[in-house]
């Protein structure tokens, strides 16, 4: 489980106006999807923009919102403004520590594969993980080890391994990395056979 935080207040007024305002302050305005209720809030950009940089859309933020609790939250999407590139609106999603969720995990290649070393391409070519698991089961990063990888070689979704607690969504037969030949190693392959 996450222990990152990150600080909210109560937002009452909803004019464009007025949430404009609250950009202009350095504040991004956004909305926590509860289980009971829906909450407006504000929570500072810049501090949201380093949490979010650890937690990505999978990890539990303890968002704490003055005047009113404290709440697990997923991040569930946000807005950036074209020009500035800025994100200008945040929507949370409220979890229970109890309650499955669906949710998507970065997936990290280590090693340096053999086909790579003699000339191949490692090419990743699933980024995230789509999983469903509650909330203090899921894992921060999935790392595949493609060392063992030549040419021609491919490692499916099949064949990772996570917790029993948690299940993948992605079709088994879906390709998480692979290596192909290169333009140089097909032409070197070819004056062999000359």
């Amino acid at each position: 489980m996450s222990n990152l935080s990150l600080q909210g207040e109560m937002r009452e007024i909803n004019t464009k106006g007025y949430l404009k305002q609250i950009r202009k302050s350095g504040k991004v305005p956004a909305i926590c999807y509860g289980a009971d209720k829906n909450v407006n809030v504000t929570v500072d950009r810049i501090t949201f923009e380093k949490v979010y940089h650890e937690s990505g859309d999978h990890l539990v933020i303890n968002l704490d919102i003055a005047g009113d609790k404290k709440r697990q939250v997923l991040v569930k999407s946000y807005e950036i403004a074209p020009l500035l590139k800025e994100i200008i609106h945040v929507d949370f999603l409220e979890i229970s520590d109890n309650k499955i969720v669906k949710t998507n995990i970065p997936i990290k290649l280590t090693g340096v594969s053999k086909g790579a070393k003699l000339g191949g391409v490692l090419e990743h070519k699933l980024h995230k993980l789509s999983i469903r698991s509650l909330p203090k089961n899921i894992p921060s990063t999935v790392e595949v080890d493609v060392t063992e990888m030549n040419v021609g070689d491919a490692i499916y979704v099949e064949s990772l391994k996570l917790a029993d607690s948690v299940t993948i969504l992605n079709k088994p037969k879906q390709a998480v990395a692979s290596v192909a030949a290169s333009r140089t190693t097909k032409l070197s392959e070819q004056k062999k056979g000359d």
